[in-house]
């Protein structure tokens, strides 16, 4: 295997973890109004 070969393959693996990145961080669910990044599962919390 080459060196343009490596540096192909490399660059190809991170453009592709990249686009699916963005893809599952345009899937993912937004929280609901009024709630904060899973603050209510931490223990300790009260909902105010």
């Amino acid at each position: 295997m080459s060196w343009e070969n490596l540096v192909d393959t490399v660059l190809n693996v991170v453009v592709f973890a990249f686009i699916g990145g963005l893809v599952w961080l345009y899937l993912k669910p937004e929280p609901r109004e009024g709630e904060s990044h899973g603050d209510s599962t931490k223990p300790g919390r009260t909902n105010e």
